[in-house]
């Protein structure tokens, strides 16, 4: 094939469906593919290397890192903070509030009190209820859970003065400040067992309703028709539990 038939079977096959036909001959190329792979693949061996020096072991991991990964994971400490939350409104509408706890708080920005008139009384008593004060924005009981979950500055000092996860924490160290402060986080011990336990708990007596509830048939006559029918009603079973 000389030249000018490569080149209109080339501009045939381009109107077709855009292929191109090439006839080089004499030269000879260097191909990057190979240099652009291996590139790529000392990259991926790097990532995979530096992921495996940091993961491989729990104490290589950057403490703020480890934390994160717990409290992104942990669904229980989620709940839990929730429920602090709602534990703190009730201490707030109450007028009762720890020492510590008040003393954290004001440490991080935020004064516990009532206001007197127009005087702020700073305490952690008072029966009326208490009011956080933090700069110029005065929070009501009422108003707590919301600023809480949407001002950072006030969840970060609520944080702190509610000792963040160390309630959760069951580590040597968690153990050692529940038994300096006489108590744990289990019930039982090698002297007690399940009824020993509960009898503790509950040994005078409980309002336990220990019954279950049924469909039964009846019937009945209509007052209108004079016949009889069949209805059903659900009753109860059982009786109060005494012990």
């Amino acid at each position: 094939m000389n030249a000018g038939q490569i080149l209109k079977a080339n501009e045939a096959s381009a109107l077709r469906n855009g292929e191109f036909l090439a006839n080089v001959t004499g030269k000879t190329t260097k191909s990057k593919k190979k240099k652009g792979s291996l590139g790529a693949a000392g990259f991926i061996t790097g990532i995979i290397v530096i992921f495996l020096a940091i993961f491989s072991s729990g104490n290589l991991i950057p403490s703020a890192l480890s934390e994160r990964l717990i409290e992104e994971t942990d669904m229980q400490y989620a709940d839990a903070v929730e429920s602090k939350k709602i534990v703190f409104e009730q201490a707030l509408e109450n007028g009762d509030l720890p020492d510590d706890t008040v003393r954290i708080l004001k440490t991080n920005g935020v004064l516990v009190g009532y206001y007197d008139e127009n005087t702020f009384v700073e305490t952690n008593k008072h029966p009326g209820g208490l009011t956080l004060v933090m700069g110029n924005k005065i929070i009501t009981p009422q108003e707590f859970i919301t600023e809480v979950s949407a001002d950072a500055n006030l969840y970060n000092a609520f944080d702190k003065a509610t000792y963040s996860r160390s309630a959760y924490y069951y580590d040597e160290s968690a153990r050692k400040v529940f038994r300096q402060i006489g108590t744990n986080r289990n019930n039982f011990s090698e002297e007690s067992n399940f009824d020993e336990v509960m009898d503790d708990l509950i040994g005078s007596g409980s309002n336990v309703n220990v019954n279950s509830v049924s469909l039964v048939k009846k019937t009945r006559t209509n007052e209108q028709t004079g016949k009889e029918e069949t209805y059903y009603e659900y009753t109860e079973n059982g009786a109060t539990a005494s012990s």
